[in-house]
């Protein structure tokens, strides 16, 4: 894994705002490629058991909110997604937003 192909670490500017460096990309995509031999990932294939699992999508409305106590635990692993163009607005809404989640 070589160095040559981090990405600079100075913000990116677009229009009117700028990408912040921590949510950009590190390595490309073909350097990750790179690290893994696919003999390697074709034999972890035939050889792992079959996971099942449920995907639920809980509503982030306040309406919502009530429901969530009961499936919503400890034990689950949870994703949040959401629509950065609506978080865009007011950064302040936006981080009390995502913290309320997390």
């Amino acid at each position: 894994f070589q160095n040559t192909d981090i990405v600079s670490r100075r913000p990116i500017r677009t229009g009117k705002r700028k990408i912040p460096k921590f949510s950009r990309p590190i390595v490309d995509d073909t350097d990750i490629a790179k690290l893994y031999d696919d003999s390697l990932i074709l034999k972890a294939k035939n050889e792992s058991k079959n996971v099942k699992f449920s995907i639920w999508d809980y509503g982030g409305q306040k309406v919502f909110y009530t429901l969530h106590h009961l499936f919503l635990t400890q034990y689950g692993s949870y994703l949040v997604v959401f629509d950065m163009r609506e978080m865009l607005e007011n950064e302040t809404n936006a981080i009390e937003y995502l913290q309320f989640w997390l």
